[in-house]
């Protein structure tokens, strides 16, 4: 669990006020700095096409940008805060939502929307979403693809399909090897 400003004031010797200022600005200045060099994100087709082949390599899985997933983090809310971080998981918390590429590493991630919106609510905050949607993200075109197939992102049931996102199957393994090998009758 996270500490409160009023514990910080105590540890630091900082009132909270101006931790409250301070925290955010120093997170800020971290990301700025640190972010292109630990999180890039692809823009260019170029890029998405090697992303796409670690995940054709890794996985057996052609035209993928990435794996998007939410996780809720618990947190203390603030007072007075109601319900507004309060999740449908039954405690209260922040959405950590990112992509990540077929070795786990992270190419966007975006921290501290409330816990009351889903994964699926949270994505369409995202800074990438809107590229995503209208199409001007920089994906390959699907002549540039395997197969001649979209370019596209997995993720769980949380988010809803679309022309660019699709859903892992079920609760199964499901291994096209073994299926083209099967014999047919």
């Amino acid at each position: 669990m996270g500490r409160s400003l009023q514990d910080w004031k105590f540890m630091t010797g900082i009132s909270p006020q101006a931790l409250g200022i301070i925290i955010p600005e120093t997170c800020s200045a971290i990301i700025q700095v640190l972010q292109k060099d630990y999180i890039r994100f692809p823009s260019n087709p170029q890029e998405w096409q090697t992303v796409a082949s670690q995940f054709l390599h890794q996985w057996d899985f052609p035209n993928c940008g990435g794996a998007i997933n939410g996780k809720h983090v618990r947190n203390v809310p603030p007072p007075n805060s109601g319900s507004y971080y309060f999740n449908y998981k039954g405690f209260s918390s922040i959405v950590m939502l990112a992509v990540v590429t077929a070795n786990y590493e992270f190419i966007y991630l975006d921290v501290g929307k409330n816990g009351r919106n889903s994964d699926g609510g949270v994505i369409v905050q995202m800074g990438f979403y809107q590229p995503f949607q209208n199409g001007t993200l920089g994906l390959p075109p699907p002549e540039e693809n395997v197969a001649v197939l979209n370019f596209v992102f997995v993720a769980d049931e949380a988010f809803a399909l679309g022309e660019h996102l699709m859903r892992t199957p079920e609760q199964r393994v499901f291994n096209y090897r073994q299926w083209l090998r099967m014999p047919l009758a």
